[in-house]
């Protein structure tokens, strides 16, 4: 794992009032690795706030029990630091305007290759399966409270950000860091059960109009599927629950596909692009050219365009790299 700064440590030390933030539709790493830190601080007799652009939504809520979560507009100065979790770019966070205009330093803890180095004191270790396996070690580099109850929300991030355990990224640092929290008395089935478990019918419905209309490219080797706004609500669901059905593995689990890019189209225009990809195909760097990023082999962008454009340009390039491509053996 990579050293952390003392500055930056010393920096939160000195910190009485803290607030914590990650990125717009948070995903189990962002939400594991804010609740994991938060909890750990407060541990500390610090008062932490969360603030998020549009919540957390219903997959990971069960971490943020009682939690106030704090809109942008209801932010006001007075903090000492800004802390913010598994972004790879400020604007990710949906309102950096208002994180700067409060006046204080920010610290950005990350392991996403494509992050951009925004903030005052910056900590990105690309070796790290997730943002929660940094932020564990953070803590006991610190030498803050680390409990059950931080493991919990740590353990989450870190099994759904690893894809449990299956993404190229894993090594043997992610498995101690599993083990040290097992050790601390979380009770790992529950979390197992609220995230492979816990899906509703309208998530299966929603992943049965995918696989349905899934499409094939290069051979087999892209799969794509576009899911519209008007078929979505057709079945009675919005397009967040694209992201509870299970779909984006679903396309890279066919034997034949090296990435799979998922399109859902939500209201307004804005359209979210999904990647998962294996065998070492990047497609952070094709996330990262439209806008986004995230991992190697599981990475996001989105656009305000139509549709059909938005899935021709990155269909293009999609086909382009992949006929480049070489399987590293």
């Amino acid at each position: 794992m990579k050293s952390f700064d003392h500055d930056l440590i010393q920096k939160v030390n000195n910190s009485k009032k803290i607030l914590v933030t990650s990125h717009i539709y948070p995903d189990g790493d962002a939400a594991g690795s804010v609740m994991g830190l938060v909890r750990s601080l407060r541990l500390t007799g610090k008062t932490v706030d969360i603030a998020w652009f549009n919540g957390v939504g219903d997959r990971f809520d069960f971490l943020f029990e009682k939690e106030s979560i704090l809109t942008p507009q209801e932010l006001h100065p007075g903090y000492d630091v800004v802390m913010i979790l598994d972004i790879g770019s400020e604007d990710r966070t949906g309102f950096q305007d208002i994180i700067r205009e409060l006046g204080c330093s920010i610290i950005n803890i990350d392991h996403h290759a494509t992050n951009t180095g925004f903030a005052d004191y910056d900590h990105v270790d690309i070796d790290a399966s997730s943002t929660c396996e940094v932020v564990f070690h953070l803590i006991k580099t610190a030498g803050w409270p680390l409990d059950a109850s931080v493991g919990e929300c740590l353990y989450t991030g870190l099994v759904t950000d690893s894809r449990h355990f299956q993404n190229e990224g894993v090594t043997a640092d992610t498995f101690l860091t599993a083990a040290e929290l097992k050790k601390l008395g979380i009770d790992s089935a529950p979390i197992i059960r609220r995230l492979v478990q816990n899906r509703t019918a309208i998530d299966l419905r929603v992943l049965g109009l995918a696989l349905s209309t899934f499409e094939l490219l290069c051979n087999g080797q892209i799969a794509i599927v576009v899911l519209r706004d008007k078929d979505i609500k057709a079945l009675g669901a919005d397009y967040r629950h694209a992201w509870s059905s299970g779909i984006f593995s679903y396309l890279v689990s066919l034997e034949s596909a090296l990435v799979g890019a998922s399109f859902i189209e939500a209201e307004a225009g804005k359209v979210f692009c999904e990647f998962r990809s294996k065998l070492g195909f990047d497609v952070s760097r094709i996330a990262a050219r439209f806008g986004g990023g995230g991992h190697r082999g599981a990475s996001g962008c989105s656009q305000e365009k139509p549709i059909e454009q938005f899935v021709q340009e990155i269909t293009d390039e999609l086909i382009r790299q992949v006929t480049q491509f070489k399987v590293s053996t």
